[in-house]
């Protein structure tokens, strides 16, 4: 019995270390998709995109983002190096999604003078 005893406890706390070990596992990493529409004139509705990843060097996308805020667009660079320009919401929403991020949620919401669609979007990364 004390044999059982030993082993027991043993086993026990060999587990309790193993649980307090280094976490690995998956984290959570978020981006913000903005979509503002104006009208202009002899031209109609247009859209203006921008993507926020905030300022984390350690992002999937840090470096390969590029806000284009004359013409609206957002340029994204793949890890191969392909550019793919987005234009509009639609094309947007596919892009991320097609590269394994998901949408969150999306509201309006008012910046300064403006009133934007604003998608937060998540994905699950691999924590070493």
């Amino acid at each position: 019995m004390k044999k059982i005893s030993i082993i027991f406890s043993l086993v026990l706390f060999a587990s309790t270390l193993f649980a307090q070990s280094e976490p690995t596992g998956t984290a959570k990493e978020y981006l913000v998709c903005r979509v503002r529409y104006m009208k202009k004139m002899k031209v109609g509705l247009i859209h203006r995109l921008f993507v926020d990843i905030g300022t984390n060097k350690t992002h999937s996308l840090s470096g390969k983002v590029l806000n284009n805020e004359s013409e609206g667009s957002v340029v994204i660079t793949d890890f191969s190096g392909k550019s793919t320009t987005l234009d509009n919401e639609i094309d947007m929403l596919m892009y991320f999604s097609s590269i394994g991020w998901k949408l969150m949620g999306s509201t309006p919401i008012s910046i300064l003078d403006g009133k934007w669609n604003q998608y937060l979007f998540y994905k699950e990364i691999v924590k070493f």
